[in-house]
């Protein structure tokens, strides 16, 4: 159980409405069937912010990204756990802004037992449609740009826009989770940021 004061709460509910994604994961089992994982991640730039995430909360698991060129290296904290999950969710969620939506649908979705037991892989092939659904959702509200009918209605030309923003960072998130969490790092091709927050509980 996460014992956070409540500014450390409005914090990291500030970092989760700057920094953070929360998305499903989609991904496929060695049989090739369908598999979904809820995942909140973090993208920073900054060393001491993924710091300050693994020695408050002591979950998930981190990655550096090397850049290149002028670019700062980047540090990802990946947190997939269902149980953590929905506790830093319901910590958050009063101070949530940009967010709120997102924290509401995990929680919904984290709310249904029915999708979490009777095995890991079960549950997921007798609801598939609804995870799909759950996945859709969080697509919608990670979209990035102007949608066709706000363009429309607003008159101004389309920018373009990923309509799904973390599609990236899914996949590669997605590539740890199937790898399994003792090869996250090195499946990422991601150096560990220091020895001692590398891996986190």
């Amino acid at each position: 159980m996460f014992k956070l004061t409540e500014v450390q709460r409005a914090y990291a509910a500030g970092i989760v409405d700057g920094e953070g994604c929360l998305t499903m994961c989609r991904s496929k089992d060695i049989r090739g069937r369908e598999t979904y994982r809820p995942v909140l991640m973090v993208e920073t730039t900054s060393l001491s912010l993924q710091t300050w995430l693994v020695s408050t909360f002591g979950k998930g698991w981190c990655a550096r990204k090397r850049q290149f060129g002028n670019h700062k290296d980047r540090y990802l904290w990946c947190l997939s756990k269902k149980a953590d999950l929905k506790e830093i969710c319901l910590l958050i969620e009063p101070y949530v802004v940009i967010k709120r939506k997102h924290v509401e649908v995990m929680l919904d979705y984290l709310g249904k037992p029915y999708l979490h037991s009777g095995g890991r892989r079960a549950p997921i092939q007798n609801h598939l449609e609804e995870y799909r659904a759950y996945r859709e959702i969080f697509a919608g509200l990670n979209f990035r740009g102007v949608k066709e009918k706000d363009r429309v209605n607003s008159g101004k030309p389309h920018m373009g826009g990923n309509p799904e923003p973390s599609r990236v960072e899914t996949r590669k998130v997605q590539r740890l989770l199937e790898d399994g969490t003792p090869s996250l790092i090195t499946s990422m091709s991601a150096l560990p940021v220091r020895d001692d927050i590398v891996q986190a509980g």
